[in-house]
């Protein structure tokens, strides 16, 4: 959800606005959308640029769980892509739950159903702290994720992912992710028992 620093938040935005814009269907020829894969466990900062919240999110691929915890309220919350069951935990260790929807599903490789919206040649930053950025298209049920990774590393690393309606109109989120690393705090996916007995 990676290993870089944005400088200018305002610039990244706007590079994405123009990346994602390049809806062109014949860029997808040619490269199997499954191999786009992000590492095993990663753990990354983010800023959702709609309700203006951020903090860190920890991803272990190999048990189906992810955390996001938000730097102002203190809520963590733990998302099970099992049984697509989202946690709420406050700091004092109070818990909810409820059921994941679409955009707060997050799979280590893309679906082959995925399509990529940019061309290959597309840069974010300048000289040599420029990043190679690729966009994908993703169709879910009434929503449409576009992510842009890093291009031309195994694994890759996301640095935005926007989620919108079908109308174009009404878009859901928009977050970019930095500071990546490729391990996580264990403590981040703990579920109070509580909160998972009824």
């Amino acid at each position: 959800m990676i290993s870089y620093m944005l400088d200018n938040n305002i610039m990244s935005v706007n590079i994405y606005s123009v990346v994602t814009g390049l809806l062109l269907p014949w860029l997808t020829h040619g490269q199997d959308p499954t191999t786009i894969c992000q590492p095993p466990q990663i753990q990354v900062s983010f800023y959702n640029f709609l309700d203006m919240t951020y903090g860190i999110y920890s991803i272990d691929f190999t048990k189906s769980l992810a955390a996001k915890v938000e730097a102002l309220s203190q809520i963590r919350t733990v998302y099970d892509f099992k049984t697509f069951i989202a946690y709420d935990i406050t700091s004092s260790g109070n818990c909810t739950k409820h059921a994941m929807s679409w955009t707060e599903v997050i799979t280590q490789c893309l679906p082959a159903s995925a399509k990529k919206v940019s061309p290959d040649n597309v840069y974010l930053g300048y000289g040599s702290e420029k990043i190679n950025i690729q966009t994908w298209q993703i169709d879910l049920i009434n929503v449409t994720l576009q992510v842009a990774f890093t291009f031309g590393t195994n694994p890759v690393y996301p640095l935005v992912r926007h989620a919108y309606r079908p109308d174009f109109k009404t878009p859901a989120s928009i977050v970019i992710f930095y500071n990546s690393e490729n391990a996580v705090n264990p403590s981040q996916f703990i579920i109070p028992s509580s909160c998972i007995t009824p």
